[in-house]
């Protein structure tokens, strides 16, 4: 489980309530490039080895499952 919050302005927006729909999409793929670059999973090869841009913000990722520390309450 995860739960993704997007910071602008000292406001906190929910990828849920960005609006239009293109808009949100073009966050969230510039937001799974920066989590590719930064965790450098085995197996994903895009977005490795140049550090993506992301705009918008900065994004504040929690793993809410309890099981494991990894991307708990990391801020990129």
């Amino acid at each position: 489980m995860c739960c993704v919050v997007f910071l602008k302005n000292s406001k906190t927006i929910p990828i849920e309530w960005i609006k239009p729909f293109d808009f949100a999409e073009k966050l969230l793929s510039e937001f799974e490039a920066n989590l590719i670059y930064w965790s450098k999973p085995e197996l994903n090869t895009q977005h490795m080895k140049k550090e993506p841009t992301f705009e918008y913000g900065q994004v504040h990722a929690q793993n809410v499952t309890g099981a494991t520390y990894f991307w708990h309450d990391k801020f990129i």
